[in-house]
C-alpha cells in the first residue's frame, strides 16, 4: 500500500520537498494487521527561472518577441485593457485598486521607473491632502513590510516605506504586491495622479522588490509577457494600455519589433543619416515610453 504524498515548503524561495511513503501491512494470528514501513524516499526541489528570466539572461528576450509577433496580437488572446485618460497632454492616467476592500486610485503608467507607490494616510505633504491616500487599517488583505524607500524622478521626490497588498489593474489580481506608501513627496502638488505604477525593468526596481509587470507574469495572470500603449488622437478619451499582448484592433498591417539595447529602460538604437552626399551615420540611443521623469533610487 502507498501513503499519501505530502509536501513541505518554507518561505517563498526557500528548498521544497515531495516525500512519500510505501507501507506493507502484515498479517499476524491473533492480532490486528501489522504495519511495516519499507521506505521513505524524499526529493530536493528548487526553483527554476522564469522564460522571461532565461531569455532575457541570454539575450534571446527581444528575438523571441519578434518571433512571436503574430501570435502576440491574435484575436484570441488573453489581453486585459485599461482605459486612459489625457489630463491636459500632462500625463495618461489610468485607475487601479490596491486592498480589500479595494482602495482607488489614478496612477501613470510610467516606463520610466520599476515601482509602484501611491499616498498613505501618515504624509504630511501638501501634495498628499489632494489626493486621494491608501490606509492600511481598512485593507485585510495588507502586510506590512516597513522598508524605507525612496525614487527621484527628474520632476520630483517621493519618500516613504513598503508595503504588500493585492492590487488590480483592470481584471488582473497582483497577490502581495509590494508597493512603496509615502511619507514625503515633493514637486507632485498639483499633478493629476495619486501614483505612479513602474513598467520598467526589475534592474531598476527598488531591492528585494518586485515590479507589478514581472509579479503577474509570475503568477500566470498574463498569456504573454507584454504590454503595450495606444495612445489616441483625441485629447482626452480613447487610449489604453493592454498586458498580455496587443491588441489587433488599434493598430493596422504588421508589428515591427526593435531590439532593446539595455534591460533598464525602455531605449532603442537609432540611427541619423546626414542629409549631404557622406555615406556616414551615426547611432544614438533613444528612450521610448510614457515616462514621468527617470526614477532613481
Amino acid at each position: 500500500m502507498h501513503a499519501p504524498c505530502y509536501r513541505n515548503c518554507g518561505s517563498r524561495g526557500s528548498r521544497c520537498r515531495f516525500a512519500w511513503s510505501h507501507n506493507s501491512w502484515t498479517p499476524s494470528r491473533g492480532g490486528p494487521l501489522k504495519m511495516e514501513l519499507l521506505a521513505i524516499v524524499s526529493l530536493p526541489l528548487r526553483k527554476i527561472k522564469t522564460l522571461r528570466e532565461t531569455l532575457r539572461e541570454k539575450n534571446l528576450l527581444n528575438s523571441f518577441l519578434e518571433q512571436e509577433a503574430y501570435r502576440l496580437s491574435k484575436n484570441d488572446s488573453k489581453i486585459a485593457t485599461l482605459p486612459l485618460r489625457n489630463h491636459l497632454d500632462i500625463a495618461y492616467v489610468g485607475v487601479i485598486t490596491i486592498g480589500t476592500p479595494p482602495q482607488e486610485f489614478r496612477v501613470v503608467f510610467d516606463t520610466g521607473s520599476a515601482n509602484l507607490w501611491v499616498p498613505s494616510t501618515t504624509c504630511k505633504s501638501p501634495a498628499c491632502r489632494t489626493h486621494n491616500a491608501f490606509n492600511p487599517q481598512n485593507s485585510l488583505s495588507y502586510g506590512e513590510v516597513g522598508k524605507p524607500i525612496s525614487i527621484v524622478y527628474g520632476s520630483g521626490i517621493f519618500r516613504g516605506f513598503l508595503g504588500s497588498d493585492t492590487v488590480r489593474i483592470g481584471n488582473l489580481v497582483s497577490p502581495k504586491q509590494s508597493f512603496g506608501l509615502s511619507l514625503v513627496e515633493s514637486g507632485f502638488d498639483f499633478v493629476p495622479f495619486d501614483g505612479i505604477l513602474g513598467l520598467s525593468f526589475p534592474s531598476i526596481a527598488f531591492k528585494d522588490t518586485i515590479p507589478i509587470f514581472d509579479n503577474l507574469w509570475s503568477h500566470g495572470a498574463l498569456s504573454e509577457p507584454v504590454f503595450a500603449f495606444y495612445l489616441s488622437k483625441n485629447k482626452s478619451e480613447g487610449s489604453v494600455v493592454m498586458f498580455g499582448g496587443v491588441d489587433h484592433r488599434y493598430y493596422q498591417g504588421e508589428l515591427n519589433w526593435v531590439p532593446v539595447s539595455e534591460t533598464r529602460y525602455w531605449k532603442i538604437n537609432t540611427q541619423i543619416h546626414p542629409q549631404t552626399h557622406k555615406t556616414h551615420k551615426k547611432r544614438h540611443p533613444t528612450s521610448l515610453g510614457t515616462q514621468w521623469g527617470r526614477g532613481y533610487n
